[in-house]
């Protein structure tokens, strides 16, 4: 297994930021499954539910690679990592597994919520897993454009941080039409979806790589 890989499993797993990021998500969805439960009505807490859940899949963890990057710049480590003649590709693309690795972790703490929130009744149970694969689909596309806004210049980052704010809403958006819309509906919704993805992903790498190889990291260290 990857080197990079490895390392960036071992220190997301057992760091604090995501033991509060498992440890909320988990209390925040039994939280909102209780009180559907409670007030009879699942289906009137599934906006809150997905809020929290898209919030942590595609801005939290996504933050915490673009944190651990800044780490890594800021102790030294990304040095003794070119040393190893590790490619820059490489680098942008280990991160993002281990982003897809955190990302189906915490996904198997959602399903169970998303089952027993069908069984309580009032949800379209096909809809909501088509709505959390593609959340799981779709997180390192989000993880790459986060990566690319912080590798930036300040004035990129701040050229790119307000174009992509309006583009995350308007992705996050064709994700849920994607999932949840009924028959020609979610066509023009998911070919959007589709090429916007296949064109964000390689782009946004390319320019990662591009910085990982002029030695530049993203400045947000972790703390």
């Amino acid at each position: 297994m990857n080197p990079i890989l490895v390392k960036e499993l071992r220190q997301s797993l057992r760091s604090r930021w995501f033991e509060i990021i498992f440890l909320t998500l988990c209390g925040g969805l039994t939280l909102i499954t209780t009180l559907g439960s409670a007030i009879d009505a699942p289906q009137g807490t599934t906006v809150f539910f997905w809020i929290a859940v898209t919030g942590t899949l595609h801005l939290l963890l996504p933050l915490r690679t673009v944190l651990s990057a800044g780490d890594d710049r800021q102790i030294g480590n990304f040095e003794l990592i070119r040393v190893t003649g590790l490619s820059a590709e490489g680098m942008a693309n280990q991160r993002l597994t281990a982003l897809l690795f955190h990302t189906l972790t915490l996904a198997s703490l959602v399903l169970p919520h998303v089952v027993l929130r069908y069984f309580l009744g009032g949800i379209d149970l096909i809809n909501e897993l088509q709505y959390l694969t593609l959340l799981i689909i779709t997180a390192p596309i989000v993880g790459s454009i986060f990566l690319w806004v912080t590798v930036a210049g300040p004035l990129g980052r701040a050229i790119l941080g307000f174009i992509f704010f309006f583009l995350f809403i308007f992705y996050e958006s064709l994700i849920a039409t994607c999932a949840f819309a009924e028959g020609e509906a979610a066509i023009i919704p998911f070919v959007l979806l589709f090429f916007g993805s296949v064109i964000a992903l390689p782009v946004s790498q390319a320019f990662v790589a591009e910085a990982f190889t002029l030695g530049r990291q993203p400045l947000i260290p972790l703390g």
